[in-house]
């Protein structure tokens, strides 16, 4: 069978570093590590962020290295390198699928084997979801409400899972995020090192290549150059589990 994938952009050419914080304030509940890759040997997954909405973990292999059998529930991928990937399947089939950097992809339930049969390391930051919007609910990250916040606005998905956008920010310029914009997840995929402040208080600095999430908004963004987060609306605590 194919990977069921949607790639939506390719964007920004990144180093192969990554630093994700962990930290827990009066907003923000993140996790951090700061990870070396050229100088150290990852298989595999390595988890980074785990709460109740949402588990966010990275998966590197090296040419030649195979991720055997295992799982996912529905999840979003963000891919850090241009890499071939060899998916195994339960009956036995096989299918290839190619990587460019800045390629989103949104998976459905499967399980899997990977093998990297290119020349490059595959490198990816996968974001699988623990619950589904209920029919009812009203989305309160429109692209509109953003587009009055954020001097750039795409929008990557909108489905049962996630409401997902690429948002630019500029140096110098301070964004209020609404008091009813909960529950989203930050990433920043870009090169410069975004803050939240409430009042004088900084809550949280989300570093190039790092992700942060808060429930609550009513804070300040500021960016302290151009750079890129994907803004992730996630279903409420209440929304049924997977």
């Amino acid at each position: 069978p194919e990977v069921p994938s949607c790639p939506i952009r390719r964007g920004l050419t990144l180093t192969l570093d990554l630093a994700l914080s962990s930290v827990n304030l009066n907003y923000f509940a993140a996790l951090k590590r700061n990870l070396d890759l050229n100088n150290r040997s990852m298989d595999g997954h390595s988890y980074f962020l785990d709460n109740h909405r949402v588990k966010v973990f990275e998966t590197f292999l090296q040419p030649a290295q195979v991720l055997p059998m295992h799982s996912h529930v529905p999840h979003v991928r963000y891919c850090w390198s241009a890499a071939s990937n060899k998916h195994g399947w339960k009956d036995g089939s096989t299918s290839v699928v190619v990587d460019k950097v800045g390629d989103w992809e949104y998976r459905s339930e499967l399980e899997h084997s990977v093998e990297n049969v290119g020349t490059a390391p595959i490198h990816s930051l996968i974001f699988e979801f623990k619950s589904v919007f209920p029919s009812s609910y009203r989305h309160q990250h429109s692209e509109e409400q953003l587009r009055k916040l954020f001097e750039s606005v795409v929008m990557v998905y909108d489905n049962q899972h996630t409401r997902l956008y690429e948002v630019a920010l500029q140096p110098g310029k301070e964004v209020t995020v609404p008091k009813d914009f909960p529950h989203a997840l930050v990433f920043n995929k870009g090169s410069a090192p975004v803050c939240f402040v409430s009042g004088s208080n900084e809550l949280l600095t989300v570093n190039p290549r790092s992700v942060g999430f808060f429930d609550k908004g009513g804070v300040v963004v500021r960016s302290g150059g151009n750079t890129v987060l994907c803004w992730m609306e996630l279903p409420p605590s209440s929304a049924s589990k997977l």
